[in-house]
């Protein structure tokens, strides 16, 4: 008799700890906010009766204790010789306490209801689940099963709970997932957008946090996928850290790239964050990632940018560490642009191909230079030929198509593009003008520029020099912008820049010892020659 009163003075103690451990959990879960709604599921819990007995008004606890329906020992005296591993975890985490109590539950444990069914059987035919409540519960000591396929999804399932309850049980759902975070990093500032120019290293940094139940898991998987749009170069310098800690040697580090887009994907995953070896994790702990990638020739120039993003794949349920969800991509973009020059006489109508125009600022080391634009039909083509001979690749409608020489012929726009050559360095790069009066600077960021007309044509005047700012910044669409201080270099539909520079020809007298000169040289002595002779000539008629 005394060891029944010992026995069931230790489960009295076990419940109320426990039945105070499940109401913080449940504040816990209504307090959750994960700063994003994900898309709703219907949760599908099941019910598990531990004990059963006498519950206890304003206490929360039960007596007259009993093993439940769903033990090994259901409907037995709870005088279990492992009943110390109870006492053990009293002080335990909730999944401590959960692991000891599932001991005493068959492999092959029915649930006494279900949430998409009610109770099983006469015993617990007046169980219902309504809202997100048990109903018509026997005074009792439950365990709640979240079951629901999670698997794939942005949302993790509940860890499983118990709790003290006499009539109804009700559920909070947890929604708390680990979302990883995305930034370019500029100093010290980090952005979600930036510019700079082709062949300048753009700097990344993600983070992950761990999710506020993650004492709860066994085992804990966590992966990062990362894509590099084509445009971006990936320097091979990652590095993975969680505070002080280096964690590259031990994360398993992959890089591949896709042959049918050219993105470059790098996947840092850790089979089990809980492996020896690694740092003792917590929910607190964030993980750090950072690396550096060039934008190259390949980069999209204005436009929708060159992104960059990364996906997380995380453990999403504590009762079964195989189970992975997935979190939204996040993204960052970096954009670049171009000037494009025609150029053309006073009238506009004669292009002047041959000039050579320089331009300086800094950071211009990888721009390329456009010397030749071509359009050739390619059914699979996006551009259409205007009828007053330009391209153009908005596709024609009803109210347009008048403009166009043909609405079914397409085009492809095939480029000549040159590196720098002699005479080219850091901060100055060079481009002819094509036969069409074009040549184009391309992948500038923000920066100070000067464009200068290094080499005219014979016989025209050279222009002065041009000065522009380029800035870039999103405007209030949220669509990222670049901008010029100087109204001669315009901004287009794509996001890059246009100028049209006019030369005139020359008014100068010719170069000193051409044949111009001789001939000044002989009017003026046939001048000389004829004023001797009307002097002698009058000379003689003033004697006669």
């Amino acid at each position: 008799m005394k060891r029944i009163k010992k026995v069931a003075a230790l489960m009295l103690a076990l419940i109320t700890a426990l039945a105070m451990s499940v109401t913080a959990f449940a504040t816990d879960l209504e307090n959750d906010d994960t700063g994003e709604d994900s898309k709703e599921v219907t949760r599908v819990y099941e019910l598990y009766q531990i004990f059963t007995g006498t519950y206890v008004e304003g206490a929360g606890t039960l007596t007259n204790l009993k093993w439940g329906a769903s033990t090994k020992s259901a409907g037995g005296e709870v005088l279990d010789p492992n009943i110390e591993e109870l006492k053990n975890v009293l002080n335990g985490t909730d999944a401590e306490k959960l692991a000891v109590i599932e001991t005493y539950l068959p492999t092959d444990a029915k649930p006494i209801a279900t949430s998409t069914g009610g109770g099983s059987g006469d015993a617990f035919k007046d169980i219902s689940f309504v809202g997100n409540s048990f109903t018509g519960l026997p005074a009792g000591y439950y365990l709640v099963k979240d079951v629901t396929n999670l698997s794939g999804t942005e949302e993790s399932n509940n860890l499983s709970v118990v709790q003290v309850v006499d009539g109804t049980l009700s559920i909070t759902d947890k929604k708390d997932i680990p979302k990883p975070d995305k930034k370019i990093v500029e100093g010290t500032n980090k952005v979600d957008v930036n510019n700079t120019s082709i062949g300048k290293p753009v700097n990344y940094e993600i983070t992950g946090t761990l999710p506020s139940n993650y004492d709860a898991y066994d085992t804990y998987y966590y992966k990062f996928t990362d894509t590099l749009s084509k445009g971006l170069t990936y320097n091979k310098d990652i590095s993975v850290k969680v505070g002080d800690e280096d964690l590259t040697p031990k994360a398993n580090i992959v890089t591949t790239t896709k042959e049918d887009t050219g993105e470059t994907v790098i996947t840092v995953e850790f089979k089990n964050l809980k492996a020896e070896g690694l740092p003792k994790f917590s929910a607190n702990s964030v993980i750090v990632i950072t690396y550096s990638a060039n934008l190259n020739k390949n980069a999209v120039i204005g436009g929708t940018g060159n992104p960059n993003k990364v996906e997380l794949e995380f453990s999403n349920n504590p009762n079964d560490g195989s189970v992975h969800g997935k979190s939204p991509e996040k993204e960052v973009v970096t954009y670049t642009t171009e000037l494009g020059i025609l150029k053309t006489d006073k009238d506009g109508t004669t292009f002047l191909p041959g000039v050579e125009f320089t331009l300086y600022g800094e950071g211009v080391e990888g721009i390329l230079v456009v010397t030749e634009e071509n359009y050739v039909e390619d059914t699979e083509g996006t551009f259409y030929k205007l009828k007053n001979g330009t391209y153009t690749d908005k596709a024609p409608t009803e109210e347009t198509e008048g403009e166009y020489e043909s609405t079914e012929t397409k085009y492809k726009k095939v480029e000549t593009i040159v590196e720098k050559g002699e005479g080219q360095n850091d901060t100055q790069v060079i481009g002819i003008v094509d036969e069409n009066g074009r040549v184009i600077f391309r992948g500038l960021g923000a920066g100070s520029y000067i464009l200068r007309e290094t080499k005219p044509l014979p016989g025209y005047n050279t222009i002065p020099d041009i000065e522009f700012t380029i800035t870039g910044g999103l405007d209030g669409n949220g669509k990222y912008v670049f901008s010029s201080n100087n109204d001669n270099v315009v901004i287009g539909p794509n996001n890059t820049f246009e100028t049209t520079i006019i030369n005139t020809k020359d008014v100068q007298l010719p170069s000193t010892g051409g044949i111009g000169t001789t001939i000044f040289y002989v009017i003026g002595g046939i001048l000389v020659v004829a004023a001797g002779i009307l002097l002698v000539v009058k000379k003689r008629m003033q004697a006669e």
